[in-house]
């Protein structure tokens, strides 16, 4: 069926090709805006210039911003607060140009995510080795090792394909995979294979434990023989590929060692090894600081570096504190508990059989949406555009269960009259 949003294109190539997060430049406004801000400027114009707008019902994420705006009267740096709130802004805009292009198709979204962590993952690999063997690059290179490409760096791609595996694996392992064809399907396990190729080539630890936690959580749902084979070939797919790893890309190999060292071990014994990716223990510390200093509204959104550190807080939760302060933790929270109880929602009348897929689907999903949350301990998903993308694929799994629900009720109301 044809999408509500007859200006559909933008909003297709704004997933397609969300995984290019390579900036236009080095500093201020050019250093936040890639490729596919771009694409959703223009989608959010053509949006807002069409006749009808499906409303997704983002109330809750304009409250979170709210709260953070608040933060600006007492930051650090008011203009800063005000930009990132900005950022948060434009996302969210992200996610009704996504709920008005796929209202009508979901399935047209899960296939444009698999093509982009497919896209991602190609390019990736072609960088990677033409770098080496004196190919042109297709994006710069950062460091020897990474496989980034289109990202700016390996903690990007590793936050990056960990949300787009949580919203593709749900798919292969529940009977929604029926809703598709043959072709279809084989686009889907295509992007979950690159996706979890590319995960592990990342080096990204915080991604590395947010996938293994949704494949555990996903056990002690399910607790069935599917669950327990997947986890089962993955540790000895992940297992043969992690002992040759020094044989197949020496650079990788000691990229990742050097990871295992500075994020885990060195955090561990308390070390100070501050670094642009990690969630290490002296940016937990200066975010408490902060905390302290303001506890109302902390050093202001995006105002931390002014006087706390050399780089912005990396864990979402700790960023909240530090950052955001009481309104910022608040706002946070009421964000949280409503993603939770999107997944959770159940419709109350008769399900038709897609109705069950989708439910079996959000199942299977809540577990890697755990996995996530674990990883953004580590990291700060809020400004990511694929966070967006998991929350419209959420929304339009909603918005489509409460239409067949109130159909069932007035179907249930005519027989009664």
């Amino acid at each position: 069926m044809k999408s509500v949003f007859n200006q559909s294109l933008p909003g297709r190539l704004f997933v397609l090709f969300s995984f290019i997060i390579v900036p236009f430049g080095s500093s201020g406004i050019l250093f936040r805006l890639a490729f596919p801000d771009i694409i959703l400027a223009i989608a959010i114009v053509l949006l807002f210039g069409s006749r009808k707008i499906y409303n997704p019902k983002i109330g809750i994420a304009m409250l979170l911003l709210l709260f953070l705006l608040t933060t600006a009267i007492l930051s650090l740096n008011p203009i800063n607060t005000l930009g990132e709130v900005s950022i948060l802004l434009f996302l969210v805009f992200a996610t009704i140009v996504l709920y008005n292009t796929y209202y009508f198709n979901l399935k047209l979204l899960f296939l444009d995510i698999s093509v982009a962590v497919t896209m991602a993952f190609i390019i990736g690999i072609y960088d990677f080795f033409a770098g080496n063997i004196g190919l042109p690059r297709l994006f710069p290179g950062r460091a020897p090792g990474e496989i980034v490409s289109t990202f700016r760096n390996a903690g990007q791609a590793g936050a990056y394909v960990l949300i787009m595996l949580a919203i593709l694996l749900p798919i292969r392992l529940t009977d929604l995979k029926n809703s598709f064809t043959s072709k279809e399907m084989r686009k889907i396990n295509l992007g979950i294979i690159t996706g979890v190729a590319f995960l592990l080539l990342s080096g990204k630890i915080a991604a590395y434990f947010g996938f293994f936690a949704g494949i555990l959580f996903l056990n002690v749902v399910l607790r069935n023989v599917k669950a327990i084979a997947l986890t089962v070939i993955l540790g000895l797919f992940i297992g043969i590929i992690y002992l040759n790893l020094e044989d197949i890309s020496p650079a990788l190999n000691t990229r990742i060692q050097m990871k295992i060292q500075s994020r885990v071990t060195s955090n561990i014994n308390k070390g100070k090894d501050v670094t642009e990716e990690g969630f290490i223990a002296e940016n937990i510390k200066s975010s408490i600081h902060a905390f302290e200093d303001n506890p109302l509204s902390g050093s202001g959104i995006g105002a931390f570096e002014i006087k706390y550190g050399s780089h912005e807080v990396h864990s979402t939760y700790f960023k909240m504190l530090g950052e955001g302060g009481v309104l910022g933790v608040i706002g946070y929270v009421f964000f949280f508990i409503y993603i939770i109880r999107l997944i959770r929602f159940t419709p109350s009348f008769t399900q038709t059989v897609f109705q069950l897929q989708l439910l079996q689907y959000k199942k299977v999903f809540m577990p890697f949406f755990w996995g996530c949350a674990i990883s953004w301990a580590y990291t700060y998903h809020l400004r990511k555009r694929e966070f967006w993308i998991m929350l419209s694929v959420i929304l339009i799994i909603n918005s489509f269960l409460k239409n067949a629900e109130k159909a069932d009720r007035r179907s249930i109301e005519t027989q009664y009259q």
